[in-house]
């Protein structure tokens, strides 16, 4: 989540070992709490990326992502 572009946002995390993959723009009003909940999942499948600069690194992709949003009432399919 973020208010800015992709770039600026990977930028503002630092030094970062590996090319980034973005996933999916995903429309929503409830940006927080789908967040909370994507990274709450993917914690419990334990996907963080332990040691990265910046606690927002999680080992999965595009289609995981979106599939995972799916599930909730925050995702607008518009």
């Amino acid at each position: 989540m973020s208010a800015y572009n992709a770039a600026r946002r990977v930028a503002e995390q630092g030094y970062v070992p590996e090319q980034p993959v973005r996933a999916p723009l995903i429309r929503t009003d409830d940006q927080r709490d789908l967040e909370r909940h994507l990274h709450s999942a993917l914690d419990g499948k334990s996907r963080r990326v332990v040691g990265a600069v910046g606690n927002e690194w999680f080992l999965t992709g595009p289609a995981e992502v979106l599939a995972l949003a799916r599930v909730t009432r925050w995702v607008d399919e518009r």
